[in-house]
Formats: C-alpha cells, structure tokens, sequence
C-alpha cells in the first residue's frame, strides 16, 4: 500500500512562478499602451484629473 502522506507531499501544487508575476506585469503594461493608443491625450487628462 502507498504512502499516502508522501503521495500528497509529492502533488502539492507549486507556488506561482517568478515568469507568470512577469506575464502579469507585461500584460498589464500592454493594457494601458492599447488605451493610450486608442483613447490619447483624452486619457490623458482624465487620469490626470483623477490622481489629484
């Protein structure tokens, strides 16, 4: 019969690797890039307004 407690520590799901926070990051970044592209200096200025 197996071990059920190492079956379980041997299946553990990782934790969240460095390169999937990057993948976040970059889509973030790509996000904003499309709005400044499509909306410009409007959201802009609207942002601006906002953070006062």
């Amino acid at each position: 019969m197996e071990d059920i407690a190492y079956t379980q520590e041997t299946t553990k799901p990782q934790a969240e690797d460095h390169s999937e926070f990057s993948f976040e990051d970059e889509l973030k970044r790509q996000n904003i890039n499309t709005i400044l592209e499509i909306y410009g200096e409007e959201y802009l200025k609207k942002i601006g307004i906002l953070t006062r």
